[in-house]
């Protein structure tokens, strides 16, 4: 047991569907508060409803799926995967263990950052979850470590189990769609997005997979090509992490998009 965590005990602080602070990979910040604040943005902007069937892509250790237990309904259904598998077998012990329909499991893949020693890469993956499976979906803090053919991979996926009429909920850190020989363009804070690959921007050379950065137009264009309708009045709503933004009601960049109705 980690120092803050021996003291969180000591302190009565610990809650039972609150992971050791040890575990807590998935973005910064505190996990209860941080998990309740984004579940509330995602639903202010997009749901899901009390009675949908939602997918979490890359679940971690249960930071969006704490809240959501108080929003779905028992007869709803949740399923999360994630690549690390103490995070995955947490969430089962503690999340499924009190709410049922709430179910997790390990997807074996290659990341660099968080599972280095993983089997194939997500460019391929197929979900294990059948066509039209769900009302929502979501990714949060995913496609910020993912390069754009796995990012392809997953809208594809997405649109393939999600119904129609069904939403699709990712953060992101968007590159402005502005000239690239445009020498205000890396001015911001987002200069730390400093290193240039083919079709996106990272902050390691080494470490891609850390944090990247993709161009907006080419999100814009890979939802599309799959048949998501984003809608430019909510669609895209940007961030306060590139400093272009202030007053944001987020750090990173939500892309909502909807499969046409049937």
């Amino acid at each position: 047991m980690g120092p803050l965590d021996l003291l969180d005990t000591m302190r009565g602080r610990r809650e039972e569907m609150v992971p050791p602070r040890r575990m807590w990979f998935v973005g910064g910040g505190n996990f209860k508060t941080g998990g309740e604040r984004l579940c509330r943005q995602m639903k202010e902007c997009a749901g899901p409803e009390p009675d949908h069937d939602v997918l979490d892509i890359g679940c971690g250790i249960g930071k969006m799926a704490v809240p959501l237990t108080k929003v779905l309904s028992p007869q709803a259904r949740y399923e999360g995967f994630d690549i690390v598998e103490d995070a995955v077998r947490w969430c089962s012990d503690h999340i499924t263990a009190r709410h049922p329909n709430f179910r997790f499991q390990v997807v074996d893949l290659f990341n660099s950052r968080y599972n280095p020693a993983g089997g194939d890469s997500a460019a391929g993956l197929r979900l294990p979850y059948p066509d039209d499976s769900f009302d929502f979906a979501f990714a949060n803090s995913i496609f910020t470590h993912l390069a754009p053919d796995v990012v392809e991979n997953y809208v594809a996926e997405a649109a393939r189990v999600l119904r129609p009429g069904g939403v699709f909920f990712a953060t992101y850190f968007l590159d402005p769609p502005l000239d690239p020989a445009d020498p205000a363009r890396w001015t911001t804070p987002s200069a730390w997005f400093g290193v240039e690959h083919d079709g996106y921007r990272s902050v390691s050379r080494w470490t891609p997979e850390a944090a990247l950065a993709h161009p907006e137009r080419d999100v814009r264009a890979r939802y599309a090509r799959h048949g998501f309708e984003i809608a430019d009045e909510l669609g895209v709503v940007h961030g306060a992490w590139s400093g272009r933004y202030p007053g944001a009601r987020s750090f990173q960049d939500f892309v909502i998009a909807r499969l046409p109705s049937a």
